[in-house]
């Protein structure tokens, strides 16, 4: 029993092991890249998962953009409205923002966030966690445009542009500490700081000493002559 009870936790130590050992971040198919974020992994202290995700949602976050300055352009340059300047700007930026959030959300949803905890969450809270947060960062982006275009009278089609990179770092940051965010029932395991090769080097010793007792008391056994 003893033995069954020692091996088993040799197992787990082991196992525990195969985990410690295994990248922070999630591997591609392409030998390069896993090359280069093992680099990270190595000078990030093991920090190589967010230089993968910023990277992933940089290029992804690059498309949106272009989709958004598209948008905002067309609608802006192009649509006549019966308003004012500055109505018929932020008419054009709420267009083009829903229609490149969408753009940005699902991608990024199934490629750069997926292997968060939050993502246990169904596809329409996280949508909508995802619209919070971004509805944030549109109304930087609307204070920063308004205050280049209307303020330092920079082209709106420029200051749109300097808006949406501004932006960027906000919501790629709270997209981790809120959309995407762990459940509060999810626990978190605990770090492990013990040298697990000696630990598991201390339990195989102990079997194979167990083992030699077993055997020798069961040569003893046989060898020793019937009491008359």
């Amino acid at each position: 029993m003893k033995q069954s009870s020692i091996g088993r936790n040799s197992s787990e130590l082991k196992m525990q092991i195969l985990l410690v050992d295994r990248p922070s971040y999630t591997p591609t198919s392409w030998a390069i890249v896993n090359h280069a974020l093992d680099i990270a992994d190595k000078v990030t202290n093991g920090r190589a998962d967010w230089v993968q995700r910023f990277f992933s949602y940089g290029f992804i976050g690059g498309i949106a953009a272009s989709v958004n300055l598209v948008l905002f352009s067309i609608i802006y340059h192009s649509v006549a409205m019966p308003f004012s300047d500055m109505v018929h700007n932020l008419i054009a930026q709420v267009i083009a923002f829903e229609i490149s959030l969408l753009v940005n959300f699902i991608p990024n949803d199934y490629f750069t966030f997926r292997h968060l905890a939050g993502h246990n969450r169904s596809w329409g809270a996280r949508c909508l966690r995802y619209h919070i947060t971004s509805i944030a960062g549109f109304c930087l982006t609307v204070l920063i445009e308004f205050m280049l275009t209307f303020g330092a009278h920079i082209p709106a089609f420029f200051s749109q542009a300097i808006a949406l990179i501004l932006v960027f770092i906000y919501n790629f940051t709270f997209h981790h500490l809120f959309t995407y965010r762990h459940k509060s029932h999810t626990v978190k395991q605990p770090a492990i700081h013990v040298d697990i090769h000696l630990h598991v080097m201390n339990e195989e010793s102990t079997v194979d000493e167990d083992a030699s007792k077993i055997a020798t008391a069961g040569h003893l056994s046989v060898d020793s002559p019937t009491p008359l």
